[in-house]
Formats: C-alpha cells, sequence, structure tokens
C-alpha cells in the first residue's frame, strides 16, 4: 500500500496504481513530518531518561526484602499491567484543568492564569512533557523489577570487602552496583525507545497529537494520515517509516541479548 495510489476509490475498485517511493518523497517533504520526528525524538530522549533514572531510585529503595517493599513492587507490577488508554485517561483526568494536579499546584501560584489553574496539556511544552513523563511513570515500575532483580544479582563478597575498607555508599554504587546494572539499564533503554517510536495510544488519549501538533508523533501522523483525510498512502508510508526506526533498535536489542546469554 504504502508503495500504491490507495485512496477510498481505490479500496472500494480494488485497483492499486503504482507509484514506487513517491508516497515517501511526499510524507518526508510534507510540513507535519519533520514536527512528528521532533516530537518522537523529544518524547523518546525525556521518556527514556527518566525511566531509567526513576527506575533506578525506585530500585534502590526497594533494595531489602520487607513485607512493605514486596507489597509497593506488587503495586508496581499493577501499574506496569495496565492498559495504556486506562493510564492515558486517568492522566487526563489528573492534568485536567479542573484536576487535582492543576489545583493543588494553583494552591502554591504554580500554572495559574488569568482563569485560574492551567492544564499543562493547553501549551505545546506542557503536554509534551505531561505525555513523556506518563510514558517515564509506566515504564519506572517495570525498569525498578529488571534493576532490583540486578542489584540482588551483586556479588555480596566486593561490597562487603569495600565497605570493610572504607568504601563510602556512593563508591560502592559508581565502582560495583552500577557496573553490573549496565547491561540491564542498556535493555531498558532500548525497550523504551521502540515503545516511543511505536506510541500511539497516549497521544491518542492524553491530547489527540495536541494543543496543535506538539504532540503528534509518526504513529500518530501515520493514523491522521489514514483514517483522518483517507489518504492511506501516505499513511502506510509514514507506518513503515515507524517500522524502520523499531526494526533498528530492536535488531541493537537482540544482538545485546544474544552477547549476554553467550
Amino acid at each position: 500500500m504504502s508503495f500504491s495510489e490507495v485512496g477510498v476509490a481505490q479500496i472500494v475498485e480494488g485497483a492499486w496504481k503504482w507509484v514506487g517511493i513517491d508516497n515517501y518523497i511526499h510524507v518526508i517533504t510534507n510540513t507535519d513530518f519533520l514536527p512528528a520526528l521532533r516530537a518522537t525524538v523529544l518524547i523518546t530522549l525525556i521518556s527514556t531518561v527518566s525511566t531509567v533514572l526513576g527506575g533506578l531510585f525506585i530500585a534502590a529503595v526497594l533494595e531489602r526484602n520487607n513485607r512493605a517493599n514486596l507489597v509497593t513492587q506488587g503495586l508496581l507490577v499493577f501499574l506496569w499491567a495496565l492498559p495504556p488508554l486506562v493510564v492515558g485517561f486517568v492522566w487526563k483526568f489528573l492534568l485536567a484543568s479542573d484536576g487535582p494536579v492543576p489545583q493543588l499546584l494553583g494552591m502554591t501560584g504554580v500554572g495559574v492564569g488569568p482563569q485560574g489553574p492551567q492544564s499543562p496539556l493547553t501549551n505545546d511544552v506542557g503536554a509534551l512533557l505531561a505525555v513523556a513523563m506518563v510514558v517515564a511513570w509506566v515504564g519506572s515500575a517495570f525498569a525498578s523489577l529488571i534493576f532490583r532483580a540486578a542489584i540482588l544479582g551483586r556479588d555480596r563478597s566486593q561490597i562487603e570487602a569495600a565497605v570493610v575498607d572504607g568504601a563510602s555508599t556512593w563508591h560502592v554504587f559508581r565502582y560495583i552496583t552500577l557496573p553490573a546494572l549496565r547491561p540491564a539499564i542498556a535493555v531498558q533503554a532500548l525497550l523504551t525507545v521502540i515503545y516511543c517510536f511505536r506510541a500511539f495510544d497516549l497521544p491518542y488519549v492524553m491530547t489527540s497529537g495536541g494543543p496543535g501538533n506538539a504532540t503528534t508523533t509518526l504513529p500518530y501522523l501515520a493514523y491522521q494520515q489514514s483514517f483522518g483525510t483517507l489518504d492511506f498512502s501516505s499513511g502506510s508510508a509514514t507506518a513503515v517509516i515507524c517500522l524502520a526506526f523499531v526494526a533498528v533498535f530492536a535488531t541493537i536489542y537482540i544482538r545485546m541479548s544474544e552477547r549476554s546469554a553467550d
């Protein structure tokens, strides 16, 4: 379909005209492509960094095996397992102008406009940050479980020897814990990048790609082209471009997994 001319008429008639790479040229040169690519990259960068840092922090807090930490881990699994559509609707409610988050921030004078507390989803930067942080909020729950397993898998004798030699908590983390976590961090970062480059659900539910095109990611752009303007050719070309990005990172992930298995 991405190499053919396909609209409503062609769908009905069943006759698709071959156009080669014309659809890809049209998509890449279209004024909507670069903003969508920029939004996708920004959401990916913010989400990846926040997911890794959030996961490390939670894993460090939950390192001990006590009852409170075990209950918290169960809640984290629950948060991670929630469908993205549910997560998107919940956060859209929380971040609405009359929702809890703007109202609480308004009490401190943050985010207050002429008409009272304003939702961060109503401005370009706020909406993009909100979508990225919700992705990180979900990803951090899963990342913390992976990082905690890596932390518990450290060589305890090295830690005990380092403490005996006078190493501080920071030195133990930097020279023992962090090297043990590097493979897990790399895998989690790649998984987050792959998810962001195919993310459609959260921008669709939370912002509908707006305001303007601030949160229009490449998958959401493909949806708009296919079902908004019924230009199935352009939508398919955009979707294949997304697939190409995901395939590159998926290949890196597979090779990393093979090396760790060896």
